[in-house]
């Protein structure tokens, strides 16, 4: 999930937790996601023709564990939309000119790197961390809660996460979300194996907010 993507969501749930704005932020969010789809659509499509600017991994959300016939994990580009579809990696990284790997999204239930507690076909240099943003429906306030790696996801839930500002609690019980106090939000979005604020592998915490 690119930034503006993130901020664009972001402010469409401070919109609602202030009720002021809001069909102005869900417009914004949404004239965002048909220009960047006909955008990732078109680099496809160029990509098929065999001259188009690969996508690198970064760019990338991969299967947790299906696989091309060639080896390589299954993957869609960022953007593409509902109506997209899986495809070979090494075909979205041009390092194929073909593949007959194409699983739209509509026919095909393919669980993603993203899910709680999910393993990963994606190659070793970049990895994806959740990163929680809320907006708290009692003051206002706008915030986010530690990054961490899905698959540490559910051996690290916390029970209750609070607003930074005026304490109000949101609870969670490892798998699902209670409560109406703070409005909860996990982007996924990719990091770099090196960055030196990647959360380390198989040690994640869900910490408090800021």
């Amino acid at each position: 999930m690119g930034k503006r993507e993130i901020e664009l969501l972001d402010a469409i749930d401070e919109a609602e937790v202030r009720d002021s704005g809001q069909n102005a932020a869900r417009e914004a969010f949404h004239v965002h996601c048909v220009e960047d789809e006909k955008k990732t659509s078109a680099r496809l499509d160029a990509i098929h023709r065999g001259d188009g600017e690969a996508f690198t991994d970064m760019e990338l959300s991969y299967a947790e564990r299906a696989r091309c016939g060639c080896g390589a994990g299954l993957a869609y580009p960022d953007g593409i939309g509902m109506r997209g579809a899986w495809y070979c990696s090494r075909l979205l990284r041009g390092e194929v000119e073909a593949s007959i790997e194409h699983l739209p999204f509509m026919f095909y239930e393919i669980r993603s790197e993203s899910q709680p507690g999910a393993s990963t076909t994606r190659p070793e240099g970049t990895h994806v961390e959740k990163e929680p943003h809320y907006a708290c429906k009692g003051c206002g306030h706008v915030g986010s809660f530690a990054r961490y790696r899905p698959a540490d996801e559910r051996s690290s839930m916390q029970k209750e996460w609070k607003c930074s500002e005026c304490g109000a609690g949101y609870l969670a019980d490892g798998q699902s979300y209670l409560g109406d106090k703070l409005k909860v939000r996990f982007h996924t979005i990719v990091v770099a194996d090196d960055d030196p604020a990647a959360v380390p592998e198989k040690a994640s915490v869900l910490a408090g907010g800021v």
